[in-house]
Order: C-alpha cells, then structure tokens, then sequence
C-alpha cells in the first residue's frame, strides 16, 4: 500500500507521465517488494534485531524527505521554468527501498513459518507491480482533473506515508 500511495504521489506530479513511466516506476516497486523478504530471509534472526529496531525511521527520513523536497521545488517554481518529466533514477531507488524497508521483516518472519520464499517473493513482487502500475495511471487521471499544485500535494503524500510507517511502528 505504501507503494501505491507513492505511485499516485508519482503519476500526480510526473508532467506528461507515460506508460514507460508508471512501468519503470512499478517495475523498480515490485523488484524491491520481491527482493526485500528474500533479503529478510536471508539475514537471519541476528540481522533482524539489528534492522526492526529502526527501519521505521530510516523510511520516515527518506519519504518526509522526498516529500520535502518536492513542496519545496513546486513553491520555488515559477511558471517560465520547466518541469520535471520523470522521476530520476536516484529518486527512484531511494522511493523504492524505504517504501520496502519493513519487508525485511516479514522476510524474517517468512523464514520461522517455513514459508516458500521464491513464491512469496514472486507474488509480492506481481502485486505491488500491478497495483503501482494501476495507481501511477490513476495519479495522473486525478492530476489531469486537478490541475496545478499536484506536486505540493503528491509531497504532503510522501510525507503522510512516512509518518504513517513511523506511527505504526513506535
């Protein structure tokens, strides 16, 4: 779910969003989703005490970050000065793994229920793929409605779900 609402975030405030967009932007959620509980699973009960203790945090900072910074750049931004079409790379990644960080733990958990990783990887990674993809187009049906401002907007959603991680977790 948090990758949806970052998708919506994405499809609101890409100017011009295309399906290789919302693709690359779904493609890069869903291989974090799916890489992450492998991860999880892979570590071990020893790395899990070491993570669960302040992955919350560390996926608050990078979305109110992100978050941040896009309010920031759509108050500064003038009307003479382009828009961005695409998320970058960094950006991408950075969006990708602190909306996947606590899968690390269910990794952990998927280890002690004995659970088939490479299915349970493959399913969460098909998911949050489809839905992604589903929730960038709808973003930009909803920016296409709304006009300009979504990027303010698409930031405060950032910063929700990161707060949103951190409540849940403290």
């Amino acid at each position: 779910m948090d990758a949806c609402a970052v998708s919506i975030a994405n499809g609101m405030t890409v100017h011009g969003l295309r399906i290789r967009h919302a693709l690359g932007h779904s493609l890069s959620f869903g291989f974090f989703q799916a890489v992450m509980p492998v991860c999880g699973w892979l570590a071990g009960v020893r790395f899990s005490r070491l993570i669960a203790g302040v992955d919350h945090w560390i996926a608050f900072a990078l979305l109110a970050g992100i978050g941040a910074k896009m309010i920031v750049e759509a108050v500064k931004q003038n009307d003479t000065a382009p828009r961005r079409d695409a998320v970058s790379l960094p950006q991408l990644l950075l969006l990708s793994i602190s909306t996947s960080i606590d899968a690390l733990a269910v990794g952990l958990g998927f280890a002690f229920l004995k659970v088939d990783i490479l299915t349970a990887a493959l399913v969460i990674g098909l998911v949050t793929f489809a839905l992604s993809f589903l929730a960038a187009m709808s973003g930009k049906k909803l920016s296409n409605r709304t006009g300009e401002g979504m990027e303010i907007f698409g930031g405060a959603i950032l910063m929700i779900v990161g707060a949103k991680i951190l409540l849940t977790h403290v």
